[in-house]
């Protein structure tokens, strides 16, 4: 949300300023006294080290080692404390494609569910948090969304809500694919565990690293991921111009069909004499 065209954020602190006098509000224009906003920002991301911290570190790390480990994609940054009022930390970076490869959805569900299965897996199920809902609620999202839109439930049609606009839609079957998503989260969630419990010497190595300076950038990720795995290859985003599986089969069969052809073409030719002759 922007107010007067600025981050909400950045002008509630600039609203604090004004109030203890070192800024200037006037004709919808906020001026500085010399405050700098900056170091608000900073105290907020204050590397606190406490219960919550723990918490965000082991929940962000979940979501990147999973990430590097299911899709071969390394995240740009993970923070584990925010400025953000509703955000104690994050994850960044291109790790989806734009392009749904229909291998990769219980992937990136598992993923999406990153988080709150680290908590459980470090922590109990006894001490997991409320912020787990955003990933059951991006989870549950994805994979109803893709399996109405994208065809990649058993029934493979384009569901929506029932209105004149939608005549050409189908608007029945809510439970049938309801249920399909929901068996999705549940292999997404097992992944997940089974991922992270096969991984814990590198979700721990990231996760204390987030508790203990509350960033990571890519370059930091990076030297975690080749000391775990020496032979990683990251792996290019079809969307972003990758040449990958769908290049090499597609020259692959194409290569096939055209020697086929070929011992075809030979065949007919050496029998279309004696076809005539027969005649």
């Amino acid at each position: 949300m922007e107010i007067f065209g600025i981050n909400s954020q950045r002008f509630l602190l600039l609203l604090l300023g004004v109030m203890q006098g070192k800024a200037t509000f006037k004709n919808g224009f906020i001026g500085m006294k010399g405050y700098d906003c900056s170091t608000e920002l900073s105290k907020l991301r204050e590397n606190k080290q406490d219960d919550s911290q723990a918490i965000t570190s082991v929940h962000e790390a979940g979501h990147a080692v999973l990430s590097i480990i299911l899709l071969n994609r390394i995240p740009e940054l993970i923070r584990s404390r925010t400025a953000g009022v509703n955000t104690g930390g994050f994850v960044s970076g291109n790790l989806f494609d734009g392009t749904i490869v229909k291998t990769d959805v219980i992937k990136r569900m598992a993923i999406l569910l990153g988080g709150m299965t680290a908590e459980q897996f470090i922590f109990g199920e006894s001490m997991l948090t409320g912020g787990s809902s955003s990933d059951i609620r991006k989870a549950t999202t994805f994979g109803l969304e893709i399996a109405k839109t994208c065809g990649f439930s058993s029934i493979p049609t384009y569901y929506t809500f029932a209105e004149p606009s939608t005549n050409y839609y189908f608007h029945q079957a809510e439970e049938q694919i309801e249920s399909e998503v929901a068996k999705w989260i549940i292999e997404a969630k097992r992944l997940a565990l089974a991922t992270l419990q096969n991984n814990e010497s590198f979700l721990l190595s990231v996760g204390d690293s987030l508790f203990d300076k509350s960033i990571m950038t890519r370059e930091e990720l990076e030297l975690h991921t080749r000391k775990f795995f020496p032979d990683f290859i990251e792996k290019q985003l079809i969307s972003n111009g990758s040449k990958g599986d769908y290049v090499r089969i597609l020259q692959k069969r194409a290569k096939e069909l055209k020697a086929e052809q070929k011992e075809i073409s030979c065949f007919s030719s050496d029998s279309a004499d004696l076809v005539a002759y027969g005649e």
